[in-house]
């Protein structure tokens, strides 16, 4: 009996081919989702402040910033007055209207006026909105006088800026 083994000879085969059109659709549906859900805001108070505590959701929008910390008030992070034992020096006021914030948010809007009339498809993007980014103990007088001198500058709405509170406390 003679066998004998036969080989099929088979084609030859190249290396595997790597469909990327569904990958890449997987990768783009992937970054737009990430994108689409990343809130990325630059609020972030000093290391010496502690934000008061709150229950509320919603998150900061982009806005002009002004922090009050317990040595100096800023204007988008730029020093504009120095703050003594939760007061500002009476000579840096008028009445209740804090000069160099004042004058700090004239410049802004001045800005903001020429970039307006330069761009104005831009005007729509531009909020009369301000954060206000205060440490808790800050005192209510001081609150006051920087409402009111961002109030004299044509910011009608205000937002205070708070940490939310851990869902433990809230109840």
């Amino acid at each position: 009996m003679n066998t004998t083994i036969k080989r099929v000879k088979r084609a030859p085969t190249s290396a595997p081919q790597v469909i990327l059109t569904s990958m890449i659709d997987m990768f783009t549906i992937l970054l737009v989702f990430l994108l689409k859900s990343y809130t990325a805001t630059d609020i972030a108070p000093s290391a010496d402040m502690k934000l008061p505590l709150s229950v509320s959701d919603r998150l900061p929008e982009v806005a002009l910033k002004i922090t009050i910390s317990k040595e100096k008030l800023l204007l988008d992070d730029k020093d504009i007055v120095p703050i003594e034992n939760g007061r500002i020096h009476p000579a840096l006021k008028d009445k209740f209207i804090i000069v160099p914030l004042y004058d700090a948010l004239q410049s802004h809007v001045a800005r903001r006026q020429t970039m307006m009339r330069d761009y104005p498809e831009l005007a729509k993007k531009f909020k009369e909105k301000v954060l206000i980014i205060a440490d808790k103990d800050t005192p209510a007088s001081l609150l006051d006088e920087v409402f009111l001198t961002v109030s004299q500058r044509d910011f009608g709405k205000f937002h205070l800026v708070v940490q939310k509170r851990p869902k433990e406390e809230a109840t």
